[in-house]
């Protein structure tokens, strides 16, 4: 291996200068600062977003697990209502039924009687 001469070192070194940014490395330097502060806001307002999800008291899981609860009681309760509407429904059926039944036995008791008598 042949020894560089310092002119040779020289031109490497003022290649080198040429390629190398002049005053960008303060401008990147602040475009740096700023991602790290915008990061950390990002990771604060992360931190809020999970204590308002996850709040054991008054989070939105917690809200959202109070109306799933509510509306199953809800739906048990229109069932309920369902039920008892069935019911009146049948008995009032059944009472219907039966009054059909009389008319019925009345008329034949008519006919028979009308025609014994008359």
């Amino acid at each position: 291996m042949a020894r560089t001469s310092n002119t040779e070192l020289k031109e490497l070194l003022d290649k080198i200068k040429q390629k190398m940014p002049n005053g960008e490395l303060a401008v990147l330097e602040e475009k740096i600062d700023s991602v790290q502060k915008d990061v950390t806001d990002l990771l604060e307002k992360r931190e809020d977003l999970i204590k308002n999800l996850y709040n054991p008291e008054d989070g939105v899981v917690v809200r959202v697990n109070k109306n799933t609860s509510y509306v199953s009681k809800l739906k048990e309760n229109d069932a309920i209502d369902t039920i008892k509407v069935v019911d009146k429904m049948r008995m009032n059926y059944t009472r219907m039924v039966w009054g059909l039944y009389a008319m019925i036995i009345g008329y034949i008791f008519k006919e028979v009687i009308e025609k014994w008598f008359f």
